[in-house]
């Protein structure tokens, strides 16, 4: 399990998550630093396919999904 921080836009805000990566990075959860309840998980499959476990409280669209997944796998990228 390895945690680390993102930054990635929803409409015109930056938001900052810690993400939480297990299950050798094909699931994930992210907490927004702001502490908000209810964080959002995803599932990343084997070949590089997601999917939302749970959206969380925040009413993201698809297109900040995909921005917020992107992000993620750009930082697993660089380890």
């Amino acid at each position: 399990m390895i945690t680390f921080s993102v930054r990635f836009k929803v409409r015109s805000l930056e938001l900052d998550a810690i993400v939480t990566a297990s299950d050798h990075h094909e699931k994930f959860k992210v907490e927004l630093v702001t502490g908000e309840p209810h964080p959002i998980r995803l599932i990343r499959s084997a070949d590089g396919n997601w999917k939302i476990k749970h959206p969380g409280l925040r009413n993201l669209t698809e297109h900040e999904f995909i921005l917020l997944e992107k992000t993620i796998d750009d930082h697993l990228n660089t380890l």
